[in-house]
């Protein structure tokens, strides 16, 4: 009964006011809320607005909504929760937002991400680890919606890159393609697939994770740190072809 009890916490002002607050290593005052099994954000009008960085990682929180207005914050940090919704005022609550830190949650739907559109002043974000990653264009469509974006999952945003997501994105075709990659919640349907569909998913899912224990293969038989960079740089050369691959499909659809 007692574990039951203890095994959700709620984020009250006790707790907030309570909580571990600091000066970082580069002088951003901040407030750690991590590791308490929060199931939802609420109460946060109580930091009265007084913290550079919110550290809410490693909760169990599954939406990112209900905050106040907060202009001074700059860094979020929501890693490891089960966040799957972004509210569509979220932008608008934290306006000088410019590092976001979302790896290890349970985004899955692009859509969700037009939330952030908003954040006019986002520089770093990272959404690693979740399902929303292996969706298609994914880094080409964050990089469209959110220009400001210099770093995407830890990897510097180069000119190529948004050359190229201008090309699938831009103009009356690429509002198109965004409204069938990126629906709203409502307008979500189940889809059915033929046999020949489910095989090519099949397949290319079995070419990801067999290109990714290779990947992982070689950079654990790297030598030096040179040989990391020109692992990284061939890498980034096969990604980009992959990408060209599938933007050849996408016309011929």
């Amino acid at each position: 009964f007692f574990w039951c009890l203890i095994s959700k916490m709620r984020l009250t002002v006790e707790v907030i006011q309570n909580a571990d607050q600091n000066i970082d290593p580069i002088k951003n005052r901040r407030v750690v809320l991590r590791g308490q099994k929060i199931p939802q954000i609420e109460n946060l009008s109580a930091t009265n607005d007084q913290f550079d960085s919110i550290d809410l990682s490693d909760n169990e929180i599954t939406e990112l909504s209900d905050f106040p207005t907060m202009k001074r914050l700059t860094t979020l940090f929501m890693h490891n929760n089960r966040v799957s919704h972004i509210a569509m005022n979220f932008a608008e609550c934290l306006p000088n937002l410019e590092n976001l830190v979302l790896s290890s949650n349970r985004l899955d739907n692009l859509g969700e991400l037009i939330n952030l559109s908003g954040c006019k002043n986002l520089i770093r974000l990272s959404m690693m680890n979740n399902p929303i990653t292996h969706a298609k264009f994914y880094r080409y469509f964050i990089i469209h919606i959110l220009p400001s974006v210099r770093v995407l999952d830890f990897q510097r945003v180069r000119q190529a890159e948004r050359e190229k997501a201008e090309q699938l994105f831009g103009g009356a075709r690429g509002k198109a393609l965004i409204a069938q990659l990126a629906p709203k919640r409502s307008d979500i349907k189940p889809v059915e697939l033929s046999a020949e569909e489910k095989e090519k998913l099949i397949e290319k899912k079995k070419a990801e994770n067999a290109r990714a224990q290779k990947r992982a293969e070689m950079i654990k038989n790297a030598k030096d740190a040179d040989e990391l960079a020109k692992l990284a740089e061939q890498f980034q050369k096969e990604d980009d072809q992959l990408n060209d691959i599938d933007m050849e499909e996408e016309k011929k659809q």
